[in-house]
């Protein structure tokens, strides 16, 4: 009895351990970042912010015209939590000194299946800023 016992706990080990390995490689190859390119001929360096369902948004650091910048969505909720299928992801650019814009389009919705990054390109000038995908 003893040996059907251990026999039984290792398979449901290494049953839990396969189930535990699939969800971390779907997670892992969920959509990952938030990027922003500001374009050379943008008037204005920038930083943005990405706020996920009711989540408080995370900014990022100022960035200079021709650069990129990206946000990990992983960073965003409190630790041992995921975002649901469909949660709203908004993005907003904001030129330092000038008008801050959200980008289009708005909202986009969290898909784990999905694999690219949410990538979004700025330009326009410190009172005119644009910001699409």
């Amino acid at each position: 009895m003893s040996q059907n016992k251990t026999v039984s706990n290792a398979i449901r080990f290494t049953v839990l351990t396969a189930m535990v390995t699939m969800m971390m490689a779907s997670s892992a190859f969920a959509q990952q970042k938030v990027c922003i390119n500001l374009l050379v001929g943008a008037g204005y360096m920038a930083n943005f912010s990405v706020k996920v369902g009711s989540l408080q948004s995370k900014d990022s650091d100022s960035f200079a015209i021709g650069k990129q910048k990206c946000i990990t969505l992983a960073d965003l909720p409190p630790a041992g939590t995921s975002f649901v299928p469909g949660t709203p992801i908004v993005t907003t650019v904001h030129a330092l000194a000038g008008d801050k814009l959200v980008c289009t389009p708005s909202p986009i919705s969290y898909d784990p299946k999905r694999t690219d990054n949410l990538i979004y390109n700025a330009w326009g000038s410190t009172k005119s800023v644009k910001c699409q995908q």
